[in-house]
């Protein structure tokens, strides 16, 4: 099996959980209230996880950490033996791109920059907030809420974001989800959560 059936082959049995949520505006029950309350709360947090993509026919998938201090983010990605690797760092939309051969620039348009260069982008301001489970702020949001409180669909910004599992723990925080707009679908999965509400840390540099 050639590396690239075998990217593919495992972006689809990543994918192959996900099932449509239908979507509506949320009642304000206790239980919804509650849990947000807890998880807007959060402003600084770490996660290890994995994350599949897929674009116009191609995709991939690879390792990834995020740490988020308030607005300040930095995202890396490592594809298998190092392809398409990168880190981006800042305060969205100012974000620093760096890549393990040393390359470095200042993304003016991060979405098409990151797509362009990558297969693959997202968008870090909101996902930011979908990492925890809840929408971004300040922007309408059609949402499917269970009976613990927790989202399981949100549609906003022209994505759809799909909850198809939480860790245990309080709060309740997701482990897999997928996003999707058009012909571009993200998978990411979230082995460990850390830091949560930590004392702010120094951003490291890159790995290369």
């Amino acid at each position: 099996m050639t590396d690239r059936r075998l990217v593919m082959l495992t972006f689809g049995l990543l994918l192959s959980a996900c099932q449509s949520v239908p979507l509506g505006t949320p009642g304000e029950t206790p239980e919804y209230v509650a849990h947000a309350r807890q998880v807007q709360a959060i402003s600084v947090w770490q996660v290890e996880g994995r994350i599949g993509f897929r674009y116009q026919g191609d995709g991939g998938t690879g390792a990834m950490d995020w740490r988020q201090d308030n607005e300040q983010i930095e995202f890396s990605f490592r594809g298998p033996l190092g392809a398409r690797s990168f880190r981006v760092s800042g305060t969205p939309p100012d974000l620093l791109l760096e890549t393990t051969d040393g390359d470095s620039q200042m993304l003016t348009d991060p979405d098409s920059e990151l797509q362009a260069r990558f297969g693959w982008s997202a968008p870090f301001d909101s996902l930011r907030y979908w990492m925890v489970g809840v929408p971004s702020p300040g922007d309408a949001a059609k949402v499917s809420v269970d009976d613990e409180g927790l989202l399981r669909g949100l549609r906003q910004n022209g994505w759809l974001v799909e909850y198809d599992r939480y860790h245990d723990g309080v709060p309740r925080l997701p482990r897999k989800l997928t996003i999707q707009r058009d012909d571009v679908r993200i998978r990411i999965i979230v082995d460990r959560w850390r830091n949560v509400n930590a004392e702010p840390q120094a951003l490291t540099g890159f790995t290369r």
